[in-house]
């Protein structure tokens, strides 16, 4: 069976960055997540734009599941797992997030080797267990591996299997079904109720432009007539709000948790000088729009 499974993985797609890429969006955006996560240099940017070197390329995947917002398309190489344990490889590591994701998946350890000493693995695994224990889930644990002997397969049983089988049998053996979701390696998507990373507002600075509300691929901004909400259990960190912001008043942190919502009172009023309308903060006690803040008193007025 191992040359089936080498044989699905070489039909891999090629890496293709999408329109939900943040720099698509916005050329304000400065998001190198996916390079970070390229071992082999693969990805660059060229006119702010992120762009692909099949020729580097080990299609490794990790480009498509670190993505903060699933704007890569592509196949991720297959992981093993057995009886429920992801089975360690000396090839690949994990980042955390993929080892967050396996575990709502379903993967509840790790299967290791007598001679394990991987120090990377045990990093991930590390910090993975500690968010997980944050919220109260039971971490990953570890098993020793057994050596196990790959059923064998006649010429005729692979025919009459691939036959019958057909696309399903791809689908089962290899993860490509995921590669057209951009769901599949989205944190908040499989914790709607845990808020990893928090959107900060510096109301001091905040003109109540919109400019977030727009650009954000997560709705993690909205506003009515009467209020501003922060989602923060929306948020994947794309931090295309806080290179966006022309008057920089947004920063996302880390902040693991139970989901919250900010919440900020806004009104609509009228300029007391150039008598357009604006929204402010409530208590905003000033009068002026956020342009007419800027210019000084003793300047003239159409």
């Amino acid at each position: 069976m191992s040359l089936i499974f080498k044989w699905l993985e070489s039909l891999s797609i090629d890496v293709t960055i999408t329109e939900r890429c943040s720099r698509e969006v916005s050329p304000k955006s400065t998001c190198t997540t996916c390079m970070d996560h390229c071992p082999v240099e693969a990805l660059s940017i060229e006119n702010n734009r992120v762009r692909h070197d099949l020729d580097k390329c080990d299609s490794c995947g990790g480009c498509i599941t670190a993505c903060p917002v699933g704007a890569i398309n592509g196949t991720v190489p297959n992981r093993t797992v057995k009886n429920g344990m992801l089975c360690y490889e000396p090839h690949y590591c994990p980042t955390v997030k993929e080892l967050l994701i396996f575990r709502k998946r379903g993967i509840k350890g790790i299967s290791v080797p007598s001679y394990w000493q991987d120090l990377e693995w045990k990093k991930a695994i590390s910090e993975a267990n500690e968010i997980l224990l944050s919220l109260n889930m039971q971490p990953f644990f570890f098993q020793k591996a057994e050596e196990m002997k790959e059923p064998e397969m006649t010429r005729r049983q692979l025919l009459v299997t691939a036959k019958h089988k057909g696309q399903s049998l791809a689908k089962d053996l290899a993860p490509a079904s995921w590669k057209q979701n951009s769901n599949a390696w989205s944190l908040p998507f499989y914790y709607p109720d845990v808020q990893f990373f928090e959107a900060s507002l510096d109301r001091e600075k905040c003109s109540l432009c919109k400019g977030c509300f727009i650009l954000c691929p997560q709705g993690v901004f909205s506003v009515t007539d009467a209020e501003l909400v922060i989602d923060h259990q929306k948020c994947p960190n794309c931090r295309l709000c806080e290179d966006a912001c022309p008057e920089g008043a947004i920063s996302i942190s880390e902040n693991v948790g139970e989901s919250s919502l900010s919440r900020f009172s806004i009104v609509e009023g009228k300029c007391k000088r150039c008598k357009q309308t604006y929204l402010s903060f409530a208590d905003d006690e000033g009068g002026l729009c956020h342009v007419c803040t800027k210019i000084p008193s003793d300047w003239l007025m159409p």
